[in-house]
């Protein structure tokens, strides 16, 4: 079994020296649905209270909570609905990671294709939970992702975040 983890990477220690130098930051949690899954009713709820007290003890600046529904259709037509748009260019722009060194784990896709309707066309599926990390506006990473061949859960990183905030400032010497 591997020790490594999101602590261990160079992207941790990339964000460690943002929120070191008060480089403003927030969190987006954008949940599937507002009822969670059998099972993940106490992980949501941790979710929420970790950044509860993070927003109000630490340097994160804010945090948002989003429903974003069981999936959403990729079809041209759907996507430029008013209803649709801003969640459609969300949603793509999670999937891509924000980072080069963070793949996003558990987006998928699924096709229906109604031989009753005739319809067919693909829906992009988000996890049942998914953690948006932007510092200074910029989208940092998103979670669960693998990085750099790390799996990281959305609880992973608040854990590794937590501890981060709750560690003592450290100085290294230039030699």
């Amino acid at each position: 079994m591997s020790d490594e983890t999101i602590a261990t990477t160079s992207w941790w220690e990339s964000y460690r020296t943002d929120v070191a130098a008060g480089q403003p930051h927030r969190i987006e949690v954008f949940f599937r649905s507002l009822a969670p899954s059998q099972g993940a009713h106490d992980k949501r709820r941790r979710i929420v209270s970790q950044l509860d007290e993070a927003s109000s003890t630490s340097s994160l600046d804010s945090y948002d909570l989003h429903v974003v529904g069981d999936g959403m259709c990729l079809c041209e037509d759907c996507a430029e609905t008013r209803l649709a748009r801003h969640m459609h260019d969300t949603l793509a722009t999670l999937r891509e990671g924000g980072s080069d060194e963070i793949e996003p784990l558990a987006f998928s896709t699924r096709t229906v294709d109604s031989q009753m309707t005739g319809e067919h066309y693909t829906l992009l599926v988000p996890p049942e939970v998914s953690l948006a990390v932007y510092v200074d506006s910029s989208l940092r990473g998103v979670f669960p992702a693998a990085v750099e061949e790390v799996t990281v859960s959305v609880t992973d990183f608040l854990d590794a975040f937590t501890t981060l905030e709750n560690a003592p400032a450290t100085v290294q010497a230039e030699a």
